[in-house]
C-alpha cells in the first residue's frame, strides 16, 4: 500500500512540476515551451489518463492527454506515448523509430514525412490522422481500424497489418512490399516474420 501511495505521489508531481528528460523541457501549464529551441517538448496539457499505467510505463507522455502540440521534426526516436489521449499534435517531420503508441486514442494528429519505422501503433484509435509521406518499415498496425487514414506516399514495407485492412490499404497509395498480414491481434513474431508476406 504505501508503494502504490509512494507511486501516486510520483505521478501527481511531476504532473505539476517542471521536468527535464533526456535534454527536452516539459511545462506543467498551458505556457508555451517553443522558445526557439527546435528541441524543445511541447506543453503537457493535462494530468495523467491513468495514473496506474502512467506509474509503471517508462517515458514522461505515457498516459498523457497531448493536445495542440508541436513535435515536426523533433528527434523522439523510442518515445513512449502509450495509452495517451493526442488530440490536434503535429509530428510531421519527427523521428520516432521504435515509438510506442499503443493503446492510444489520435484524433487530428499529423504523421506525415515522420519516420516511424519500427514503431507501435498496437491497439490505436485513429481518427483524421495523416500517415502521408511517412516511414512505417516494420512498424506494428494491428488491432487497428485504418478506414479513413491517409497513408497516400507512405512506405510500409515489412510492416505488420491486419488482415482485414488488406483492401483499405492498397487503396491508400501506399507501399505494401513484404507487409505481414496477420489475423493474430500481436506483434510478437514481428522480427521473425517481418519481409516473409505470410499469414501467422
Amino acid at each position: 500500500m504505501q508503494t502504490i501511495l509512494s507511486k501516486c505521489a510520483s505521478v501527481l508531481t511531476l504532473s505539476i512540476a517542471y521536468a527535464v528528460v533526456s535534454g527536452f523541457s516539459v511545462a506543467p501549464d498551458n505556457t508555451s515551451t517553443t522558445a526557439g529551441n527546435k528541441n524543445q517538448i511541447p506543453t503537457i496539457v493535462a494530468n495523467h489518463l491513468d495514473p496506474t499505467v502512467a506509474a509503471t510505463a517508462t517515458g514522461q507522455f505515457a498516459g498523457h492527454l497531448l493536445e495542440h502540440s508541436d513535435f515536426s521534426d523533433k528527434d523522439l526516436r523510442g518515445e513512449n506515448f502509450s495509452y495517451g489521449h493526442l488530440v490536434s499534435v503535429d509530428f510531421s517531420g519527427a523521428i520516432l523509430t521504435g515509438a510506442d503508441f499503443s493503446e492510444s486514442a489520435m484524433d487530428a494528429v499529423d504523421f506525415s514525412g515522420a519516420d516511424l519505422e519500427h514503431a507501435n501503433f498496437t491497439g490505436t484509435f485513429l481518427k483524421n490522422v495523416n500517415f502521408s509521406n511517412a516511414m512505417l518499415h516494420q512498424a506494428c498496425l494491428v488491432n487497428v481500424d485504418l478506414k479513413g487514414v491517409d497513408f497516400s506516399n507512405a512506405d510500409l514495407s515489412g510492416a505488420i497489418a491486419m488482415k482485414s485492412a488488406e483492401k483499405t490499404l492498397e487503396a491508400s497509395g501506399a507501399n505494401l512490399a513484404n507487409v505481414v498480414w496477420t489475423r493474430k491481434p500481436s506483434c510478437l513474431k514481428r522480427q521473425a516474420d517481418a519481409g516473409a508476406g505470410s499469414l501467422h
